[in-house]
């Protein structure tokens, strides 16, 4: 197993939270993360729950109340964001029962940009993001780019490491950090996966996140974002490509963002 630079922030939230959020894309690697979190958390051991199953779903869809009355004393309840009706029920019991480590949630949606999930359990949750595998946790240096960059002896720092050829950058850059590509070593099977893995956001969790129609034109909108990364954005020209309103454009992005698929980056100010 790669070992997780977030691990140790993880094992410092379950000793003073009552529940821990760690939400991010689907194949990040969360579950695998949480169950591992878990054995290694000392106390009553954490019973696994998938939201993924239907039969689970659709018994809290019955009676959340009663679903979140009967959980263990420590659970994990993973894909949260399916299961939106529990959010309040299980606010309700974390405010009657303040004891740390009680809760650990994953979601494959971001769990700011979902109404219910956020409104209901601010200031009694800690939030962590997991994103696909960084270069240092790929290459086992425990290295942090970053906080080496804001040192004054950069160079000393990083030394040759990050000396590398430009194939070696368009290979990073085109592999990414989802352990299953990671894994994969021919090109080929890497693209069927990534092929894979969109066509599943958009037909499985787009669709569980908001009633769309037009979901055929959303493969198209993300090739395009996709073409234009790193870039300004223009909502304008995108609308004028694609021939949707400007009102659907700003919808699709909102999906986007909250399954992980995009990130934007706001422009820099200097204002406080």
């Amino acid at each position: 197993m790669i070992e997780r630079a977030i691990f140790a922030k993880l094992q410092a939230a379950l000793k003073d939270s009552p529940a821990l959020i760690l939400h991010g894309a689907r194949q990040t690697g969360k579950t695998t993360l949480v169950k591992q979190l878990a054995e290694m958390t000392r106390g009553p051991k954490y019973a696994y729950i998938t939201l993924d199953d239907l039969q689970t779903r659709a018994l809290i869809e019955r009676d959340p109340a009663g679903f979140v009355t009967n959980l263990p004393e420590r659970v994990i309840l993973d894909e949260i964001q399916l299961a939106p009706d529990a959010f309040r029920t299980i606010k309700l019991s974390i405010d009657e029962n303040r004891k740390p480590g009680r809760f650990i949630l994953t979601g494959s949606a971001n769990a700011l940009l979902i109404p219910r999930l956020a409104d209901a359990l601010v200031g009694r949750v800690e939030l962590h993001a997991l994103y696909p595998l960084a270069q240092s946790e790929i290459e086992k240096t425990g290295s942090n780019f970053i906080d080496a960059v804001f040192k004054d002896n950069l160079k000393s720092q990083i030394g040759n490491r990050l000396v590398m050829t430009k194939a070696d950058v368009a290979r990073r850059i085109a592999t990414g950090g989802y352990p299953e590509v990671v894994l994969r070593r021919r090109n080929g099977r890497r693209t069927e996966w990534f092929s894979s893995y969109v066509n599943t956001i958009i037909q499985r969790d787009i669709r569980d996140l908001a009633d769309i129609e037009g979901l055929a034109m959303l493969p198209r909108t993300l090739a395009l974002l996709a073409a234009r990364a790193a870039n300004l954005s223009n909502l304008a020209e995108l609308t004028r490509t694609l021939g949707v309103p400007h009102t659907t454009l700003k919808r699709y992005l909102a999906l986007f963002e909250a399954t992980f698929l995009i990130q934007t980056l706001p422009a820099w100010s200097g204002n406080i």
